[in-house]
């Protein structure tokens, strides 16, 4: 269908029946072993299951690094444009997802785990006066469970429209657009998007931000991109403690978009190097460790006076008794 999602204009060069059956070999035993780790996984063998899950991903990435270059209009460098049909199709999944993560929040799952009552009494302490550069949720839309998990389900719900613009820039439009109803669907997704576990849901939409930004800034060295990138990644690491190694992989995607086929190597990896480094990542980066260490400063400072009062009132209880 020209210009719709169904159309697929980019085309694989002719590939060899020996390099065509090593690629499936990799692609069904990575795929293998994924699966069986997850049937580890739910029978909770997770030590088991992890070599499993982590072999079964290098083996599909090697069935990716033996299919040979794409060619096509739109296989060049640039974001390609969006059509009127993908934008109506972002348009109705995201209110689809949005759907099965916001449906019966209130009571669906049933209850309130302990993260999610702690993060109403935060909130309720900002209300208070604690930390007021903050405005917490229920100051919104009202105090209850259905409030806190709100949060979650909205970064969830936009996390959908985010992947497909990454996978839109990898991948013709049928893929991306089934990479996309997957992540709508999937059940991992849809749980953590109705529940508040600390940053489950935060991570992957940063992590997808910063990879759409970094792709961006490879391909055209734009500044802003290069800042959009920092401010993405500080705030990760501000999130949760996960979210430290992903500029590990950042560092990987970056020597792979260095040696893809046709580009000069090492110019390529000195060119996002300096941008990293001189267009406001770093700067970003150190600012939000800064921040990180005062509020950190901070959080001692409170408690060491929360114990000097708990002691306080114990010795005077103490010397009440002893008279």
């Amino acid at each position: 269908m020209r210009g719709g999602i169904l159309r697929a204009p980019l085309q694989i060069r002719a590939i060899s029946s020996p390099r065509r059956l090593l690629c499936w070999g990799f692609f069904l035993a990575g795929a293998s072993g994924i699966a069986y780790a997850q049937s580890q996984w739910n029978a909770h063998k997770l030590n088991p299951g992890l070599p499993w899950m982590l072999g079964g991903v290098v083996l599909v990435a090697f069935a990716g690094l033996l299919l040979p270059p794409r060619s096509g209009p739109e296989a060049g460098p640039g974001a390609p444009r969006l059509t009127p049909a993908e934008i109506g199709f972002l348009v109705a999944l995201t209110l689809a997802g949005g759907l099965a993560r916001f449906g019966g929040l209130g009571h669906l799952p049933p209850g309130g785990f302990y993260d999610e009552v702690e993060y109403h009494r935060i909130a309720e302490q900002i209300l208070a006066g604690d930390r007021p550069v903050f405005v917490p949720d229920i100051a919104v839309a009202g105090r209850g469970i259905a409030t806190v998990r709100g949060v979650a389900a909205l970064l969830g719900t936009l996390t959908l429209p985010v992947f497909y613009l990454l996978a839109r820039r990898a991948f013709a439009r049928p893929v991306a657009a089934a990479s996309a109803i997957l992540l709508a669907g999937s059940r991992w997704h849809v749980t953590f998007s109705r529940v508040v576990f600390s940053a489950a849901i935060i991570t992957p939409l940063l992590e997808i931000l910063a990879l759409l930004f970094f792709w961006r800034a490879a391909e055209e060295g734009k500044r802003r991109d290069f800042l959009l990138l920092g401010a993405v990644v500080g705030m990760g690491l501000q999130t949760y403690y996960a979210f430290n190694l992903f500029p590990v992989v950042l560092a990987v995607a970056a020597v792979s978009y260095a040696a893809r086929p046709g580009a000069r190597f090492r110019p390529e990896l000195l060119r996002i190097a300096r941008g990293l480094v001189h267009r406001g990542p770093r700067r970003i980066l150190l600012a939000g460790r800064q921040l990180h260490r005062i509020d950190g400063r901070r959080g001692r400072g409170r408690r060491r006076r929360g114990r000097a009062a708990r002691h306080g009132v114990a010795a005077r209880g103490g010397g009440g008794s002893g008279r």
